[in-house]
Formats: C-alpha cells, structure tokens, sequence
C-alpha cells in the first residue's frame, strides 16, 4: 500500500472509510448503468452513429479501469501466482503454497494455495508469459491480464458486429449492447476476469462459422477451450449446425471438433504442464458459493453440488442440439451458457457474461432478448455489490418469467425468418 494512503484504512475512521468508499462504488456502477442505456437508445433513434464514435465511447468509460485495483474479485492475484509457478519451471497442478511466503501469494486467498491450477493451459500459458515480463512485480503480471482481457473484448466486438450483419441487425446496437456494456466494464475489464479470452475466441470463432470459414473457426474455438473448459459447448454448436446435411456429416463434424479441441489442449498443455488435470479441478466443486441453487437445499457437500452442475451441462447440450425450427442456434447457445453459469458448482456473477455477447447478435424487433440482456447485466453488475445473492436469485426469476412466455411464443415465427433467407449456419 502506498504510504499516502495508509491513513485512509487504518485507525477508528476504518469502518466510516470502507461505507463512503462502498457509497462511492454504489453511485458509480449507477451513473456508468444510466450512461450506457442513453448510449444504447441514441443509437436505436439514430443510425448515423458508427462504430468509431462508439469505441471512443467504450474507450473513455475503460481508461480509468486500467489505473485501478481489481474490482469486486481478486482472482487474478491467483492467476499471477499460477503463472509464477509455470514460469518457475513447475506443473501448473502443483499448489500455489509452492511458492512459500513470497509476494505472488500476499494476495491470494487461503483456499486457493491447496491446490492447482483450476484453469486450462491457454489460461496458464498467458500467466506465465505475464509472470515472466513482470520483473518479479506481481501487479504488473496483474496488469497484463487486464491488456489481454481489454484486448479481448475489442476481438468480441469485432466478433458481434459480424455476426450481427449477417442477421440484417443493427451491428453497432449489437456492440454497444453485448460488449460497451456495465457487465463487460465490471466484470471483466475492472475485474480481470481470463472468461473474457474465452468469450472472446467464443464470438470470434462464431463470426468465422456464420460467414463460411468453419474450419477456422472450429481453430479458434479450440483455442478457447484452452482458456476455460465451458467453451466446448460452442464448438459443439458450431460443428452441429455449421454443417447441415446428413446426420453422418455433422456427427463427422463433432468428431473433428473434437479432435481439434484435444489436440489444442495437448499443445499448449506442453508448456505449462499438468496434463489435463485442470479438468478434475475446474469442474469438482465442494463448496457451493452464495449463488448456487443448492443452498436453497441446506447443504454444501460435493454430490448435490456436482449432480445440479452436470444437470446443468446436459440442459444445455440439449439446448444446443435440440433447437425449434426457425430458432437460432446462436440464442440458444446463449441460453446455454447461462445455465450452465447458474448450475455451476461454485458460481459467480462473471459467469453470467458469457452469455451477453451471444444476446446481443440476436436483437429482432419484438424479442424479448433486450430485456433479457439488461436483465443479465444487472446480475453480473450487481451480484457482486452488497445484497448481491437478492440481485442474483431475484434476476433469475425475471430470466425464468421471461423464459416461459419467449417459450410460448415459439409458434409465431420471427419478423426475421419472414424479412430474410436464414443465415449461414442458423437452424431453420
């Protein structure tokens, strides 16, 4: 800590500190929430805004993000000492108390230095890399997430502004509504969040698919899974719908994606070690945290925790698969990727990002995917405020009630399946 400001958090004035800091947060997620939906609904009355005026928009709202402590989760500290580690020439599978009481563990919590990495050796791959050009400073490691996951998030636009055209929509709505968004700024620009690498490859790979170069996509979406493990529900997607035809095809098509995926997580696995040993971590859980539906049952223990998040990942394989004739399959991969965000073992208002990008390319008049997205945005905002659990279950009935009657509406075709031919990829 700065020596200047080491008054501020120490002595009797502790608790009248953290309440106006805390005041200070609360005003600002608020005015930041206010600004984007003025900029989303001058870019509805007026189509003259282009996608520079927007970026110069979403640029000044991110500048202050890039001087700033982790907001609201200190995960990346733990990222930083996982790339310690592989740097130091170890398996990211061994614990972090490896690294003894040196300053790349000061950060980290307790619960994290028992056991390995969580992540994929993509995600490994990029810590190490930011370890290794730290100097030994683990905030600038810190930093250095921050510029991949800011970088990121300008591949995500780039991403949804493709696919969005390619949907006769709106691609700058779409941009300032799935990407320039409280959620994005948050989540994981301010919290340094590796699932904006993956959601971005997710996005860049699915503008691949829609415009005809699957094979280059399926590449990137390998690399994704390399990241975090949830984005092999997209290349599932993509090889599912991509290739239309026969059933033989896409099934050949899922086996390809497949063997790509495996052969991208043994590459990259060579250089920060641990096998595939990430997986039993990353998808284990034996502590629900204050957001997982199984705390409405009064327990904790592993079972419970791990039946509802492998309900989850079936629920949504099954989505996927399973879309309504003049659905898109890209909506439903959002879909998705939020109930496997709400099933999860441990989840967390992040999670629920990956699933914003996606909504925003399936604007049509009518829909209730605006809704639907503000309503996302206000849990993955918000949830990690005080009275965050209230904010999350609150918005997941909203996210159900709106659910049901979208799930009503399924006999009345879109207005876009009658203003358009289908796009590349879609399910019709």
């Amino acid at each position: 800590m700065p020596a200047w400001a080491a008054p501020a958090n120490s002595g009797p004035g502790v608790a009248n500190g953290h309440v106006l800091v805390l005041a200070a947060a609360l005003v600002g997620v608020a005015l930041l929430g206010v600004a984007w939906l003025r900029l989303w609904r001058s870019v509805r009355a007026d189509p003259t805004l282009g996608l520079r005026d927007v970026w110069w928009v979403a640029g000044a709202w991110t500048a202050p993000l890039l001087f700033a402590a982790p907001f609201a989760s200190q995960d990346v500290w733990v990222y930083a000492a996982q790339g310690k580690v592989v740097a130091s020439g170890m398996s990211a599978a061994t614990p972090l108390h490896a690294l003894s009481h040196s300053a790349w563990v000061s950060a980290v919590d307790p619960k994290y230095l028992r056991g390995g990495s969580i992540y994929g050796p993509g995600a490994n791959g990029l810590s190490a890399m930011f370890a290794s050009v730290s100097g030994g400073h683990p905030w600038i490691a810190v930093e250095g997430w921050r510029l991949a996951v800011i970088g990121s998030m300008v591949l995500c636009g780039w991403g949804v502004a493709r696919i969005a055209a390619t949907r006769g929509a709106n691609p700058v709505e779409a941009v300032v509504a799935g990407v320039a968004n409280p959620a994005v700024l948050i989540a994981f620009i301010a919290g340094a969040h590796n699932d904006a690498v993956m959601i971005g490859l997710v996005v860049a790979g699915i503008a691949l698919a829609v415009t005809g170069r699957r094979w280059w996509a399926l590449s990137v979406l390998a690399l994704a899974v390399t990241v975090k493990a949830p984005a092999a529900l997209a290349v599932l997607a993509v090889a599912w719908w991509c290739w239309k035809g026969s059933w033989f095809r896409r099934a050949l098509a899922v086996a390809a994606g497949s063997a790509m995926t495996l052969c991208a997580l043994g590459v990259s696995g060579l250089f920060s070690g641990g096998g595939f040993s990430w997986l039993k971590s990353a998808s284990i859980g034996t502590v629900a945290s204050a957001f997982s539906l199984v705390r409405f049952a009064g327990t904790t223990s592993s079972g419970p925790v791990n039946l509802v998040q492998t309900i989850g990942i079936l629920v949504a394989v099954v989505l996927v698969l399973a879309v309504p004739r003049g659905r898109s399959w890209i909506g439903a991969l959002a879909i998705g990727f939020g109930v496997m965000a709400v099933c999860s073992a441990n989840p967390q208002p992040w999670y629920l990002v990956w699933a914003v990008p996606l909504v925003a390319c399936t604007f049509v008049e009518g829909g209730v995917q605006r809704p639907v997205l503000v309503v996302l945005c206000a849990m993955a905002t918000w949830s990690v405020l005080p009275f965050g659990p209230l904010v999350w279950f609150g918005g997941i009935i909203a996210l159900a009630v709106i659910g049901f009657r979208w799930i009503r509406s399924w006999q009345v075709p879109d207005a876009l399946t009658h203003a358009q031919p289908a796009p590349v990829g879609d399910a019709t």
